[in-house]
């Protein structure tokens, strides 16, 4: 579809990582609920394959000496509904040893250097959706009344305008580029009811809905798209404002600060051999299976 974007997303110089093992283990060092052996049972790890086996999928990371992570947030290429234009949507920032400036700082700087790279707004919850192109919309476009039915529309877009509780807010679906999984995990999941936005879970794919909506965001002329914003402010280490002088975060090892401040976590780029370096934590007398049994 795009291919000068695929290509981008695509190339060594593209920030963050798509490494297999990265995305695999995304949960175990933060302890979350995408471990891959869960308190939950498999309620939400199920998933983990969703971000491993879909090139849409990517992650911003830091991490220490051991190459243990600790910050990081998943990030994805998504189609606008509106527009069936590419964006990149940032799912939270999820600490290992609690909230932590510098690694705040970061993050938020790996997120700008992807902005710059991919030619493409970088936006999370708590962001609204510019107009671009003097607000051109897809060919075909619609407003839906209702999310149910939207994921089947690959060709031509659509809204969803909500108005209740004094909002009136046009919302736009953030739908997947390349979904293939059976399932997949966003914390920033949508709804209708406007006091239950951005919740997490695990999305099924099926016949009656091939193509799964990640997340739902305001279009930036919506008349309510400022209250939205100034609502989220602070929800999210996205949306909280660094301040300068001393807080209670938990002070950095020296090597990580030294890491930080030449950029050597900023590694594991994608390139069509990235994930032959998974196979050096297999086994020595590992054995595939064989794919005809």
């Amino acid at each position: 579809l795009f291919p000068d974007v695929l290509l981008r997303w695509y190339s060594d110089e593209c920030p963050g990582t798509s490494r297999c093992r990265t995305l695999f283990m995304v949960g175990e060092d933060a302890g979350s609920c995408l471990r891959i052996i869960s308190n939950e049972g498999s309620r939400y790890n199920r998933a983990l394959m969703g971000y491993v086996l879909q090139s849409h999928v990517r992650a911003l990371v830091v991490t220490d000496t051991v190459g243990r992570v600790m910050v990081r947030s998943l990030i994805r290429i998504l189609i606008r509904s509106d527009t069936l234009t590419p964006v990149i949507f940032c799912d939270p920032m999820f600490f290992t040893s609690g909230y932590s400036k510098d690694l705040q700082r970061e993050l938020l700087s790996q997120a700008r250097d992807l902005q710059e790279h991919m030619q493409l707004p970088v936006v999370h919850a708590g962001s609204v959706l510019p107009v671009l192109n003097d607000g051109a919309l897809a060919e075909g476009f619609r407003e839906l009344p209702e999310r149910s039915g939207a994921s089947r529309i690959r060709q031509q877009g659509y809204v969803r305008p909500v108005k209740a509780l004094d909002y009136d807010v046009i919302w736009v679906d953030l739908l997947e580029l390349d979904g293939v999984a059976p399932y997949t995990y966003s914390e920033e999941l949508p709804y209708d009811d406007l006091l239950s936005q951005h919740v997490s879970g695990v999305l099924e794919r099926s016949e009656e809905y091939p193509c799964l909506v990640i997340a739902a965001l305001p279009r930036a002329d919506s008349p309510s798209a400022d209250r939205y914003a100034q609502e989220r402010q602070g929800e999210t280490a996205w949306t909280m404002h660094l301040r300068d002088g001393p807080d209670d975060q938990p002070e950095l090892p020296l090597v990580v600060q030294a890491q930080l401040q030449r950029r050597a976590h900023v590694s594991h780029q994608f390139n069509p051999n990235a994930r032959q370096d998974d196979q050096d934590f297999l086994p020595p007398n590992y054995s595939p299976p064989s794919l005809d049994e």
